[in-house]
């Protein structure tokens, strides 16, 4: 039984009474593991000013794997009427198949016309069994590449260490506050929200460091609940629920406050982080809170 469609790119066409399709193999054998070149063939006659779209299709067994196609070309000497393309199977499984070529029209917003379609002659190839000694090479270069794969992931993972050896980052306090301070050097009340939306990235980047798990998509009353467990001040969780209110208001609302505002918000930071960074306890068991977030 024939198995799927190859779809080729869209050309212009005329209708499917005047069309002729024509298909041809590179070869007329292949063994298994080795590549076909089809290449098929288009022709039509000028009846319409503004013809339909038109797709080409290769209908394949299931000995065949498609790999490649190209766009639509038309070859030296031919008519603008006369189109060309290529593309490439893999054979599968040895045995006598044939490859039809097959062309149907659709209307410009893509859902298939009522031409039916148009079917070509089909091309006969004939499919071999693979050889030993094909079978021996590939075994050999698989065997090769396995141990060169190896042998770089090894390379890869050394390098990675000795950089992260050497690019030691800092304590999660340090790193924030440095980060705070440099775009905070940047503050105008013109880049309000550029300001904003930074503070609120180096807010979460040091609780996902502290809290040693992703933040993503979670609401600032679920980032307070997964830092309660670590943090015994109400008074603490309550200013950081506000400090992530206010970071993550300028994404929805936009911003309507003045400078002074921007300073009193980076302040409310700093001195929230630096509290945190006091009075955080670690290695305590999940809560029921963070259990009730990851469910």
């Amino acid at each position: 039984m024939l198995g799927g469609l190859v779809a080729l790119v869209s050309v212009v066409a005329a209708p499917a009474s005047a069309i002729e399709i024509e298909a041809t193999a590179d070869r007329p054998s292949v063994r298994v593991g080795e590549a076909v070149t089809i290449t098929v063939r288009a022709l039509r006659a000028d009846t319409l000013a503004e013809p339909p779209p038109l797709r080409a299709y290769l209908n394949v067994g299931a000995e065949w794997q498609p790999t490649r196609q190209s766009v639509a070309s038309q070859r030296p000497g031919e008519s603008g009427a006369a189109k060309s393309w290529e593309f490439q199977l893999v054979a599968l499984a040895p045995g006598n198949t044939q490859i039809f070529p097959v062309i149907v029209t659709v209307d410009p917003s893509g859902r298939p016309g009522s031409v039916l379609p148009v079917n070509g002659a089909p091309v006969a190839v004939e499919i071999l069994a693979e050889s030993v000694a094909g079978r021996r090479l590939l075994v050999i270069a698989g065997v090769l590449a396995a141990g060169t794969g190896v042998y770089r992931a090894i390379r890869v993972m050394r390098r990675r260490a000795a950089r992260r050896k050497r690019h030691q980052l800092p304590p999660p306090l340090t790193e924030a506050l440095g980060m705070m301070e440099e775009i905070r050097a940047h503050c105008r009340e013109d880049r309000a929200v550029r300001f904003l939306t930074d503070l609120d990235k180096v807010v979460h980047g040091y609780l996902v460091r502290r809290l040693e798990r992703p933040l993503a998509g979670a609401t600032g009353a679920e980032i307070v609940r997964l830092v309660s467990p670590h943090v015994t001040e109400q008074e603490l969780l309550t200013a950081l629920e506000e400090l992530l209110r206010r970071c993550g208001t300028i994404k929805y609302a936009g911003w309507r406050g003045t400078f002074g505002d921007l300073e009193a918000t980076a302040q409310l930071a700093r001195d929230t982080l630096e509290r945190l960074d006091r009075a955080w306890v670690p290695n305590v068991s999940p809560s029921a809170h963070s259990a009730d977030l990851e469910n």
